[in-house]
């Protein structure tokens, strides 16, 4: 019998289930081939989170607190002998800082195979960093990227050697994101006579919550039957509270705050809304387009790659409220293009971007690097 391949995934810390790329590390524990893999989890530190939740596999949880403390050394030894003890085959890196230390820690460690994750358009990095990261290519094996605007960015801003940067698309379990109220809008707390545009995304101005807000404005002074809803918290949470009622929309904007289970929620919109100022691929947006949903989306990284424009929703330049309240409107005004856009954009779910599509591509990937090292 063929052993399994050890793979250690390693990402920075996970403070809940529903970020973009958390989502893509707890489908990989949970999904990958059990008969193929032994996955192992580890974060550089824990969270409250991660506490209650622990993943079922093998796990490590640092307690790194920064490149300048005093713990930072014996962390990473720890590391690097963990993935030594366990003669870990393929150690993968999210986020990054765990593609700063998971690299240098697996060549430390003699892990044959080091792949980093490439998952935006590098809004946080400095210039040192990306000089940094780009002294790291020799030492990594392999980078995957979300779409293909991330690897294009990468390819260009690290000067990556294309054939080492390969692109698998985010996966939306589709058999559960499917169009179907399971419960009434009253039991969800949204009115039930009005249309509905909503939003899922952290409350953080990246996300082009503002503009979003002033789009509100912008039709809420032209008509009263729409209500707009945001599904999200945490970060700049008392701001956006604040705008609301600087705008006068507290009787128009609901702020319902961060929910484990969307699915619902989606299913009691009638048009869904990403208003990202940056972004790699959009988790939120495959979930809207399982459901049936139409999409408005900034033309931002991969959005248009998941979103066609004028066949399942609408794509806008990010920073503009008044484009993003003219196609906002649009749909508003036309229940069946609402209705038309989206059901191609559930088939482009069912045909593109499955939870199983993007399984099946990894452990493709893991299996032909296991076999090249």
């Amino acid at each position: 019998m063929q052993d399994k391949i050890k793979l250690f995934l390693l990402i920075d810390t996970i403070s809940g289930p529903n970020g973009g790329t958390e989502k893509h590390v707890l489908q990989l524990i949970r999904l990958l081939n059990p008969d193929r893999f032994q996955v192992y989890f580890g974060s550089l530190y824990t969270s409250k989170w991660l506490e209650e939740n622990p993943p079922a596999c093998w796990k490590l949880i640092l307690n790194f607190k920064g490149y300048r403390h005093p713990n930072f050394l014996s962390q990473f030894i720890k590391l690097a002998r963990f993935l030594r003890r366990e003669r870990i085959k393929i150690i993968q890196t999210f986020f990054l800082e765990s593609n700063i230390i998971g690299v240098l820690a697996g060549r430390l460690a003699g892990v044959p195979v080091k792949t980093a994750s490439r998952r935006n358009l590098g809004h946080r990095y400095t210039p040192f960093r990306t000089m940094f990261l780009r002294t790291f290519k020799k030492l990594t094996t392999c980078y995957i990227a979300n779409c293909d605007k991330v690897r294009q960015f990468f390819i260009k801003n690290e000067n990556i050697n294309p054939r080492k940067i390969k692109v698998i698309y985010n996966g939306v379990d589709q058999a559960y994101f499917r169009p179907g109220n399971k419960v009434t809008r009253a039991q969800l707390g949204i009115p039930g006579d009005k249309l509905v545009i909503g939003m899922v995304a952290n409350l953080k101005k990246i996300k082009g919550i503002d503009f979003f807000m002033q789009a509100a404005k912008l039709i809420s002074q032209k008509r009263g039957d729409v209500i707009f809803v945001v599904i999200g918290g945490e970060y700049e949470e008392e701001y956006y509270h604040k705008m609301r009622a600087e705008l006068g929309l507290k009787e128009v904007v609901q702020f319902l705050g961060i929910k484990a289970d969307v699915r619902d929620y989606l299913n009691a919109f009638d048009l869904a809304v990403n208003s990202s100022l940056t972004e790699g691929f959009s988790n939120s947006i495959l979930e809207y387009m399982a459901c049936g949903l139409p999409v408005v989306a900034t033309d931002v990284g991969g959005n248009p790659e998941a979103v066609i424009d004028g066949q399942s929703g609408i794509i806008v330049p990010a920073g503009d409220s008044e484009r993003l309240a003219r196609a906002m409107e649009t749909l508003l005004n036309d229940g069946q293009m609402r209705k038309r856009m989206g059901e191609k954009g559930r088939q482009r779910i069912v045909d593109n971007f499955s939870q199983s599509k993007m399984i099946s591509e990894m452990e493709k990937l893991y299996l032909d690097l296991a076999r090249a090292h």
